[in-house]
């Protein structure tokens, strides 16, 4: 169990430092194209463009084969914001 715990602490600080970095370093990248929208576990991810990028919240708003501009935080691949085109 304390082993268990020693991980998770040691992950979670480890992502807080890279979001840390990432938000001093100020940039966004821009990926723009035709979303699909899929569920894996728990989880939504927006797929486009080749890739696939975990949704921070529940995707409501986002309609299947319209084009969006995605923001990320290249260092943690992290979604921060959407817009369609």
């Amino acid at each position: 169990g304390s082993g268990m715990l020693a991980a998770l602490l040691f992950l979670g600080i480890r992502y807080f430092r890279q979001t840390r970095v990432a938000v001093a370093d100020a940039r966004v990248e821009c990926v723009r194209g035709v979303v699909r929208v899929s569920r894996r576990s728990k989880a939504f991810y927006a797929d486009m463009a080749g890739r696939s990028f975990q949704l921070p919240i529940f995707p409501r708003h986002i309609r299947a084969g319209t084009e969006y501009r995605v923001y990320i935080v290249p260092q943690t691949q992290s979604v921060v914001a959407v817009e369609p085109v």
